[in-house]
């Protein structure tokens, strides 16, 4: 019974995640109907591996501080974000 809720919860936020895709799809000129969301893992993005395959992932940035004395911790950018559309990156 609980594999069956956490199922259906990993689902629900892969259809809640659904929009915000079909959006990353318009804006790179494809069709928003195409857009598709991992029910194992909602939180990951298919994403271009240096491999040339496209495999779900997260895109993870690190972030340094030239203080010494001060420690920087894993950046997260929103979701859908890349270098390319101008990123800027909030710790969480």
């Amino acid at each position: 019974m609980r594999a069956a809720k956490e199922r259906e919860a990993r689902i629900q936020a892969a259809l809640d995640r659904l929009p915000e895709q079909g959006e990353i799809k318009r804006r790179q000129g494809k069709k928003p109907e195409d857009a598709r969301a991992s029910t194992t893992d909602p939180d990951a993005t298919v994403m271009k591996r240096g491999d040339g395959g496209f495999r779900p992932a997260y895109n993870l940035q690190y972030g340094t501080d030239r203080k010494p004395d001060h420690r920087s911790g894993p950046m997260w950018p929103p979701r859908g974000a890349t270098k390319a559309n101008g990123c800027r990156c909030s710790n969480k």
